[in-house]
């Protein structure tokens, strides 16, 4: 179904071309292109944007999860989860989010995938820098869901929830029909140090961009103290 918007969308670009004749072909091909894929005009306007992919797996985690369902909820989008999934324990698995909705909206998202995932993995990182041989997967795994539980409340607490328009879940239901859904892990209990870390660790996340959030001030998660 995206590729056909994506097409539509191009012609109802195309349809504002000052030839009079380039413009009705254009629209006429936009028409018959929503006719033949039930189409509504409102779903022209939606917007699909690609998160970062994660590779080497094609589960979510816990972590992830958390994640997804804050940026949702101020971005006011719908997410699904792309996946290839080649074998169970292939690297060439992958997974990413496709965030949908208006297209501030799902830039929005988009953006705060990106900053988000990719300072939490940094965290990670010095995380198991510090522990070296003593930090095992579940360690980091649990340090990531404490991370992400803080950096959410943050993030949800700072910028404010915004709801999903009924044309952008209808849009998202339509797009995914007969999609199956990614699987979320569960993440293996570890030490209670582990995700205290991670707490204290994500409150420390930050978002800042001259673009985002321009739906009323510009703003900027800060940094905790």
């Amino acid at each position: 179904m995206e590729k056909h918007i994506k097409k539509i969308q191009k012609l109802i670009a195309l349809s504002q071309s000052d030839n009079p004749h380039e413009s009705a072909r254009a629209r006429a091909q936009a028409e018959k292109l929503m006719s033949k894929y039930n189409i509504d005009r409102g779903d022209v306007d939606i917007v699909s944007t690609e998160g970062k992919k994660i590779t080497g797996r094609a589960v979510l985690k816990e972590s992830e999860s958390v994640l997804i369902s804050a940026i949702s909820s101020i971005a006011g989008v719908c997410v699904s989860i792309q996946s290839s999934s080649i074998g169970r324990r292939s690297k060439e698995n992958w997974l990413r989010p496709i965030f949908s909705g208006i297209k501030q909206d799902s830039e929005i998202a988009l953006y705060c995938w990106d900053v988000l995932l990719s300072q939490m993995h940094y965290a990670a990182k010095e995380f198991k820098e510090k522990r070296a041989t003593a930090c095992k997967q579940r360690h980091i795994d649990q340090f990531c869901l404490g991370w992400a539980h803080s950096s959410s409340t943050k993030l949800v607490d700072f910028f404010g929830s915004q709801s999903v328009p009924d044309r952008v879940k209808s849009f998202h239901q339509k797009a995914n029909q007969g999609r199956k859904t990614a699987k979320v892990g569960s993440t293996p209990s570890a030490c209670a140090t582990s995700i205290m870390s991670g707490r204290k660790s994500g409150l420390q996340c930050t978002i800042s961009s001259p673009v985002a959030f321009d739906r009323s001030a510009i703003k900027s998660l800060p940094c905790a103290n």
